[in-house]
């Protein structure tokens, strides 16, 4: 049985962590039968996951961490410059609601 954490963000959002090591090792199809499902239920409930056990090191998330609050503590013209058309689900979107197909609402 694979555990899932939830770690609280705020009052309002649980965000569950699932260990995928049973892909990361060579684990039992079972165990990584119990993964996809933890998984699957994180994305259909939730939509965010902490994924932990990935093998990634610890350096590289630091890094990465790093790189987002750098990125995201920039004043939004700076931001702005990344921004991409709607239909493209990549880059930077300024905050406003918008739509599952990228457009606007």
């Amino acid at each position: 049985m694979i555990a899932v954490y939830y770690h609280s963000m705020s009052e309002n959002l649980l965000v569950p962590t699932v260990d995928i090591s049973a892909y990361v090792t060579d684990a039992s199809a079972e165990s990584k039968a119990a993964v996809a499902r933890a998984l699957d239920i994180a994305c259909r409930t939730v939509g965010f996951i902490q994924i932990v056990g990935h093998g990634v090191p610890t350096a590289a998330t630091d890094g990465l961490a790093q790189a987002m609050d750098d990125f995201f503590g920039q004043d939004l013209e700076a931001k702005k410059q990344w921004k991409r058309p709607a239909k493209e689900n990549r880059g930077y979107s300024p905050p406003k609601p918008r739509s599952t197909d990228g457009e606007a609402c």
